[in-house]
């Protein structure tokens, strides 16, 4: 049985839109930095997912198995050493990683130690401007180490720094909350959808009253 009710320290940053982009190549270095030590703490090693599309066919881009390393980091980023040329024609949707993988998750019976996504508000809603841009969830079990939470929490105050965030804000909550014979609003899946109340979160005040679940400032 998977052990959905494990518990979470999240946080959600809602970035300065007119912020450099973390997709692109130094940028995301800078970053993956950052987190490094959290996905070492991990009891294995993290997968990364990847949304692009070209922006001229809305074709999906496929990138093949990616790793949290600067190898796989090259090549889904934007002017990146391999892609100065081909990344001017992407469209960044969004990018996560789990340690370890979601699909060694679902094997093993437990969530992920650490969990984030990286999102592009602009394209997810087409509308300018947006009031914030990235959007960044990150979660780490709370059964993990003191000094790993610590570190979470610092890593999360330097990235909302590194994006001139607009809100910052953390919850205690389970991986999912109990649905029928299983679970909903995991935290995988709050990261893309089901974060915000229903309506346009760039049409209303940005405060914790937009997000559906009771997050308190950090």
């Amino acid at each position: 049985m998977f052990n959905y009710e494990r518990p979470y320290q999240a946080y959600v940053i809602l970035g300065d839109a007119a912020s450099e982009p973390l997709w692109e190549w130094h940028r995301w270095q800078s970053f993956a930095a950052e987190l490094d030590p959290v996905f070492a703490a991990c009891r294995d090693k993290p997968l990364v997912r990847c949304g692009q599309f070209e922006i001229a066919t809305r074709k999906e881009i496929k990138f093949g198995r990616l790793g949290w390393t600067p190898e796989s980091a090259a090549k889904w980023t934007h002017s990146s050493p391999l892609t100065t040329e081909s990344s001017k024609d992407w469209g960044f949707l969004f990018v996560e990683a789990a340690a370890p993988s979601l699909p060694a998750c679902a094997r093993d019976g437990s969530p992920p130690d650490f969990f984030v996504a990286v999102s592009n508000e602009a394209y997810i809603t087409r509308q300018a401007p947006v009031q914030f841009s990235p959007r960044i969830l990150m979660a780490v079990a709370k059964d993990l180490s003191p000094s790993t939470l610590r570190k979470v929490d610092e890593v999360v105050r330097s990235v909302a720094a590194m994006v001139d965030a607009r809100l910052t804000a953390t919850i205690e909550r389970p991986w999912g909350f109990k649905l029928g014979s299983g679970f909903t609003a995991a935290i995988q899946d709050i990261a893309h959808a089901g974060l915000f109340k229903v309506g346009q979160p760039h049409d209303r005040p940005l405060d914790l009253n937009t997000f559906v679940e009771s997050w308190k400032p950090l």
